[in-house]
């Protein structure tokens, strides 16, 4: 799996993976970066590229990479895109991750961890963590079991429609993106703090009002004797 490709005698490269040929033809076009899709590396930051040696390289920070992405061997699609469910290869017309079989259940390339800096951000909107809340309370929650699974296995959580009509975030209405269910999470969580908080000080003040009745109560009591 991986290493440099073959010129095929129709002119076309061909990877280890495909059967390297032995016929000579004419010239072919630059050769394609061949690795192993299942030697793709996770990158700490960014994502890993396909170097004409048929290895990988991750990117360093901010900076590029030492090799130009290239395409990966084995049918699959490079780039970002939207889908090719249930592993298989890629689509017409539709993109997967850079070479890496998109499992069942998963229909868009993404990260293990979702981009988060600040820098990398625009379009800034304050959002009110009650009103979120009350959306969440809103938004059936069921379980169930992906068509693929068997039906004893069960999952717990909204549809990606439902979430989608409730808060309008996201490229698409069939996914939920981890970014966004973080977000709202996070944001119901700040307005049942305020809940609570709002609660302690009506505890607190209902707490001083009948200290005082208990005060008037006992000099009643004492000026009666």
């Amino acid at each position: 799996m991986g290493g440099p490709a073959s010129c095929c005698g129709n002119g076309e490269w061909s990877c280890p993976e495909q059967g390297a040929c032995d016929v000579e033809g004419e010239p072919c076009p630059p050769p394609p970066s061949c690795c192993d899709p299942d030697a793709m590396p996770f990158c700490l930051i960014g994502t890993a590229s396909c170097c004409a040696d048929g290895m990988w390289q991750c990117p360093n920070g901010d900076e590029p990479p030492a090799c130009d992405l290239g395409e990966v061997c084995g049918g699959m699609c490079v780039g970002d895109g939207e889908s090719c469910a249930m592993g298989e290869a890629c689509c017409e017309d539709l993109q997967c991750c850079g070479g890496v079989p998109i499992e069942p259940g998963q229909e868009f390339c993404g990260q293990v961890c979702p981009i988060s800096d600040r820098n990398r951000k625009h379009n800034f909107a304050a959002v009110d963590p009650k009103n979120v809340l009350e959306r969440v309370l809103a938004m059936p929650i069921t379980t169930w079991s992906y068509r693929f699974e068997d039906e004893a296995i069960r999952h717990i959580g909204p549809m990606a429609q439902d979430f989608h009509a409730a808060f309008g975030v996201g490229k698409t209405d069939r996914l939920i993106f981890q970014v966004d269910a973080d977000g709202v999470a996070l944001a119901s969580i700040q307005a049942l703090h305020a809940e609570l908080e709002q609660l302690r000080e009506d505890k607190a003040a209902l707490q001083r009002e009948l200290g005082s009745l208990e005060q008037r109560l006992a000099k009643l009591e004492a000026a009666g004797r």
